[in-house]
């Protein structure tokens, strides 16, 4: 019951709660349940998540997206685009130029 719950990310003053003892106690009798629970977890979802981002099906590519930015470091190319007309170098003005330019945006 314990390595289910800490699994799952109940905090251990709640499992102490569920099991009516105190957390000196839980940690005493069932370190290796806390210890491990997380990462046995972890590598479960990890399995599934591998299987399916495996699999040569379209509906497999949100999962090997996934994949790809938390497991081998991808990003998505993020680009901004300014369509605006301001030419203003906002770096060399004090926070009070900066306040009265936005408000005159605002009224603007």
């Amino acid at each position: 019951m314990v390595e289910a719950m800490a699994s799952v990310g109940v905090p251990q003053d709640e499992i102490c709660v569920v099991l009516g003892i105190d957390a000196k106690t839980l940690r005493k009798h069932f370190r290796e349940e806390l210890d491990s629970a997380m990462i046995k977890a972890n590598a479960k979802v990890a399995a599934n998540l591998y299987r399916q981002a495996t699999k040569d099906d379209f509906k497999a590519a949100p999962a090997a997206m996934f994949w790809a930015k938390t497991r081998m470091g991808w990003r998505e190319k993020v680009d901004i685009n300014h369509s605006g007309s301001i030419n203003v170098d906002f770096s060399r003005m004090t926070d009070e130029e900066l306040d009265e330019f936005i408000s005159a945006r605002e009224r603007a």
